[in-house]
C-alpha cells in the first residue's frame, strides 16, 4: 500500500459513484559490483531490497544484467535498504529512490590464503617468490622459510613459484573460502644433490678399487 486516505460521502453522493486515482512513478536501480581486485566478484553477492515502509515485509530480488551488475524495476518512491552478501561477509547501503539510479559497491569479502612451499626433496624452500594472477593483475608474495600467506577475493588465479628468477613450479588455484595449500617446487636441495654425487663418486671408486684389488690379487 502507497498511502491511505479516507474519504467521506455524503448521502446525496451515494447515488453516484465516487473514484480517486493516484499517479506514481516506478524506478529502476542498477547495482555494480566489484571485489577488492577491481574485478566482478566471481561469487554471486545476492542483493536484496527491502523497506521498512513496507506494509509487508518482503526482500526485493534483482535481475542480473551480467557478472558483477544486478537490475532492481519497478521501484516505488520510497528509503530501501540495499543489502549483499557471501558467507560471513555482509554489507548494508541506505538507498532514497525517487529517479532512476546507478550505484556501485566494492565488496570487502577476502580470505586467508597460507602456502606452503617445498623443494623436490619435501624440504621447506628457505626463499623466493610467489606470484598470484588475476586478470591483468599480478601480485609477488615473498617466501620466508617455507611459508607464505596473503588474503585475496574470491576467485580463480594463476599460482607461480620463483626461485633467484627461476620459474620452479606453477598451478591453478579457486578462492572461495580460507585455504592452506602446499606446493611441491622442481627445485632440489643442494644437501641431498651433494650427497647423491659423493654416492655416485664412491661408488666409482669403490669399482676401480674391485678392478685393481682383483688384477693385484691375479698378479
Amino acid at each position: 500500500m502507497i498511502e491511505e486516505k479516507k474519504v467521506r460521502l455524503k448521502l446525496r453522493d451515494n447515488l453516484f459513484s465516487s473514484e480517486k486515482k493516484f499517479n506514481m512513478s516506478l524506478y529502476k536501480l542498477e547495482l555494480r559490483v566489484k571485489d577488492t581486485w577491481g574485478f566482478a566478484p566471481s561469487v554471486d553477492v545476492s542483493p536484496t531490497l527491502t523497506s521498512n515502509e513496507m506494509i509487508e515485509h518482503v526482500s526485493l530480488t534483482a535481475e542480473i544484467i551480467r557478472k558483477g551488475s544486478y537490475l532492481f524495476t519497478n521501484l516505488y518512491p520510497s528509503s530501501y535498504i540495499l543489502r549483499i552478501g557471501y558467507k560471513s561477509f555482509t554489507v548494508e547501503k541506505n538507498v532514497s529512490i525517487d529517479e532512476d539510479k546507478i550505484i556501485e559497491i566494492t565488496f570487502p569479502a577476502e580470505f586467508e590464503i597460507s602456502f606452503n612451499v617445498m623443494n623436490s626433496y619435501g624440504m621447506h624452500l628457505k626463499e623466493g617468490d610467489i606470484s598470484v594472477a588475476r586478470g591483468n593483475k599480478i601480485l609477488q608474495i615473498p617466501i620466508e622459510k617455507g611459508n607464505a600467506k596473503v588474503f585475496l577475493p574470491p576467485g580463480e588465479y594463476d599460482l607461480k613459484i620463483y626461485l633467484q628468477n627461476e620459474e620452479v613450479a606453477k598451478q591453478k588455484i579457486n578462492i572461495h573460502g580460507n585455504k592452506e595449500i602446499n606446493i611441491v617446487t622442481m627445485h632440489t636441495s643442494y644437501f641431498h644433490e651433494g650427497i647423491k654425487y659423493l654416492g655416485i663418486i664412491f661408488a666409482i671408486f669403490s669399482i676401480i678399487f674391485l678392478i685393481w684389488k682383483k688384477n693385484y690379487m691375479q698378479g
